[in-house]
């Protein structure tokens, strides 16, 4: 009789907690819950937009305030995660410019990603395993109850907890920053430095950065803007033909030296910033 016991409470050990609440992958949703992705398995999973072969991700709708959900380029509510294509597709935390489809769910919604797990006042919504040498981006999903799935999707409805966090405020990703769509004053990332290599991230404005010498979300000035008005797009004064990249290194507005920091930059159009704007980037010279 002993033996038995010791077996079960060591086989409950291993057994993870879920919350009622959190959202779960299911054979078919209970009609209290909304179907908000079709997942093809509840581990090391892929996700498509409407797959009649696969399962249902069934979020309860009375206690996560989720009502409504879809998946498109646009988002005007809430965008947890993004698709790379609408069927049989990896995911990527957002912002992506190569996953476009985006899932969008109610505004009322907040939600961050965390590898501690969600805080009690939150819910799962899934969970997340990147493939080698990727960081928030190219992932397969899993349950919420999946033990080797170290990374969540956390949310909370309005007023439950897990409030969005505001500028110069330490982050870790950039759903954690507050942003318009929130009610916050403005639209904001999760900023790790002009150059992008300082460990420690806080939340700043869409086109600014963290200065970490100065405490402070500093102004980023675009080096390119081919929509200005006024028809003086600034430093560097033609178009490139790729959407991102490098501009001609022949080119001496386009190309700097900087003294301070001993390396090159570029002109380029990359995802920095929290827009995509053109901006001096770190370059190497080979």
């Amino acid at each position: 009789m002993k033996k038995s016991v010791i077996l079960v409470l060591l086989l409950f050990s291993f057994v993870s907690f879920v919350s009622a609440t959190d959202c779960a992958v299911k054979t078919v949703c209970l009609p209290t819950e909304i179907n908000i992705l079709d997942v093809s398995s509840i581990s090391n999973a892929h996700v498509s937009a409407e797959n009649i072969n696969y399962m249902q991700l069934c979020c309860p709708r009375e206690t996560t305030g989720i009502t409504n959900s879809e998946v498109s380029q646009t988002c005007e509510g809430i965008n947890p995660l993004n698709l790379y294509s609408l069927d049989n597709s990896h995911i990527a935390i957002p912002p992506s410019t190569i996953y476009l489809n985006k899932l969008c769910i109610d505004s009322g919604v907040q939600c961050r990603t965390s590898q501690l797990g969600c805080l009690d006042t939150e819910f799962c919504l899934l969970k997340y395993k990147e493939e080698t040498g990727f960081t928030d981006t190219n992932a397969h999903v899993a349950d919420c109850s999946d033990d080797f799935y170290s990374k969540s999707i956390c949310c909370s409805s309005s007023g439950s907890g897990g409030e969005c966090l505001e500028e110069a405020e330490l982050c870790s990703t950039d759903s954690e920053c507050c942003d318009i769509s929130q009610g916050y004053t403005k639209d904001q990332y999760c900023s790790s430095g002009q150059y992008e290599n300082l460990v420690e991230k806080h939340c700043c404005e869409e086109g600014t950065f963290w200065n970490q010498q100065q405490g402070i979300c500093e102004g980023a000035e675009p080096c390119y803007d081919p929509t200005d008005p006024l028809g003086n797009p600034g430093i560097c004064n033609y178009l490139i033909s790729e959407p991102e990249g490098y501009f001609n290194l022949d080119e001496e507005d386009c190309i700097q030296y900087n003294l301070l920091y001993q390396y090159h930059e570029a002109c380029c159009n990359k995802n920095r910033y929290g827009t995509n704007d053109f901006y001096f980037c770190e370059i190497e010279i080979l």
